[in-house]
């Protein structure tokens, strides 16, 4: 998804990175950009944990999120704090901004940020129960076509993933990302966590209702 949790075309991305509000100890530093295929990191697992069933997902183009019809555990998810101070970048570098529910974070070309919740260190994440059923949804959209990375998992050690799915595909237009799964492990601070490469040129990426409900 307590201190902290937990980045397309022609770009190489990170393999790790540090999870939102780490203060360096014991997480891994941003891997040097390796090929086209980004990788997020909550922690020092590259892979959702074991016990991770992901039950489904997929995108629908402009859609409203489904799944899970209670309480949304992620704070400030629709972006309607001034500023979203419970978001910021946690790697690389990028510039954000926040409007009308929406935050987009802009990137130098050749570029890559990891954008993480809960922030500051210390914040509050998401309790997630064993044995029980999430939907994980967004929105994004991109000046230009790429690809993010997206994550749901333990803020404190072992860093454990509950969720992850690399190389979700982030088009001009806004489009809706919406995932089932189930967890075996318990957490009581959960947390998120997006990366992404801006490829040959700068770019924006921007988001909007991020969700993480209870089915």
């Amino acid at each position: 998804m307590p201190a902290t949790v937990i980045p397309p075309s022609d770009s190489p991305s990170p393999a790790t990175n540090p999870l939102p509000g780490d203060d360096g100890g014991g997480v891994p530093e941003a891997a040097a950009p390796e090929a086209s295929s980004p990788e997020v990191s909550v922690a020092e697992a590259a892979a959702p944990d074991a016990g991770t069933a992901d039950e489904g997902g997929g995108t629908t183009p402009d859609a409203e999120p489904t799944g899970g019809q209670g309480t949304n555990l992620v704070t400030d998810g629709d972006f309607s704090q001034p500023s979203s101070p419970l978001w910021a970048v946690v790697a690389g570098a990028g510039t954000v901004t926040v409007t009308n529910g929406e935050l987009c974070v802009s990137v130098a070309a050749g570029g890559q940020a990891t954008l993480g919740w809960p922030q500051p260190a210390g914040s509050p994440g998401a309790v997630v129960a064993p044995g029980t059923s999430y939907t994980f949804s967004y929105k994004a959209r991109a000046t230009q076509p790429l690809s993010v990375d997206a994550k749901v998992g333990q803020s404190n050690p072992p860093y454990a993933a509950d969720f992850e799915s690399a190389n979700e595909p982030v088009t001009t237009s806004v489009q809706t990302l919406t995932h089932t799964f189930t967890t075996s492990q318990g957490d009581s601070s959960t947390g998120i966590a997006f990366a992404f490469m801006a490829g040959s040129s700068a770019n924006q990426v921007c988001f909007q209702a991020v969700a993480l409900v209870a089915n």
